[in-house]
């Protein structure tokens, strides 16, 4: 086939001169080209050796093991605290009560309390005991294989797994405490008695267990001191102050809902 009528045309060949390669009159004057200011090489190894460092630092710090303070958050809880529970974490303001007082006409020390409110201590009486009984009911949580094997070494017991927050321990031990300082009139009330023996080192048990638990939970709201009494007999007497606490009734009403729903179990002597 020709291409005679084409409108193309042969388009001849020229020699183009590359610009992109050196030209030798190039080299000449690259010999005189400014080299880099001194500051620019100073900031760029700066910048270099600062990458480098916070680089190394990320390293590190992925690798690194966490403790478990870090991971704190007030309202999830704490790493080492039950996820069973620790949706109903809530907190509130609370002013403590039952304060130690003076009375200075009759130089006296007495308790201040609301009667109306449910008393934890004083003479021995079933109306003490029937609050502990409620504020401790079904202290022991009947929980799943499944729960019990995310736990420490679980063991069944009686073909149940059974556990119990701290915060349910410890009030036991208080209440323990109570008792073995009326031990005469609960050597006959107590429907759970323990022999002397165990008695004694379950109340030695239960004095460590709180000191464990009060300086693990530190409080550190501060308490104002005040003197009271006469010469020599000075005490210092702390104001009953407002607290950060996690509510108690918002635990509670789970904590019965929950042993209702699987089980749960109070406790005997100890």
């Amino acid at each position: 086939m020709t291409c005679a009528n084409s409108n193309y045309e042969l388009v001849k060949e020229i020699d183009v001169e590359e610009p992109f390669l050196p030209h030798p009159s190039n080299h000449r004057r690259d010999h005189h080209r400014p080299a880099l200011s001194q500051w620019m090489v100073v900031l760029i190894t700066i910048i270099l050796t600062t990458t480098i460092i916070c680089s190394l630092q990320a390293v590190y710090l992925t690798f690194q093991p966490q403790t478990l303070c870090n991971v704190d958050d007030s309202k999830k809880g704490f790493a080492t605290e039950w996820d069973v529970l620790t949706p109903t974490i809530e907190t509130e303001l609370v002013r403590y009560t039952n304060a130690f007082r003076y009375n200075a006409t009759d130089k006296t020390y007495y308790r201040e309390f609301d009667p109306k409110e449910p008393q934890y201590v004083g003479t021995p009486s079933p109306e003490i005991d029937d609050a502990w009984n409620e504020l401790l009911r079904g202290q022991y949580l009947a929980i799943t294989e499944q729960e019990a094997k995310r736990l420490e070494n679980p063991v069944p017991i009686r073909g149940y797994y059974l556990a119990e927050p701290e915060v349910m321990h410890s009030l036991h031990c208080v209440n323990a405490i109570r008792k073995a300082l009326s031990h005469e009139y609960y050597l006959t009330h107590d429907k759970h008695k323990l022999p002397e023996a165990v008695h004694q080192v379950h109340v030695e048990h239960c004095l460590d267990q709180l000191r464990q638990n009060i300086q693990c939970a530190g409080d550190l709201t501060p308490v104002p001191l005040r003197p009271f009494g006469d010469e020599p007999n000075i005490n210092l007497i702390g104001e009953p102050q407002v607290h950060t606490c996690r509510k108690w009734k918002t635990f509670r009403d789970f904590y019965t809902q929950r042993g209702d729903e699987y089980g749960m179990l109070d406790s005997g002597g100890t």
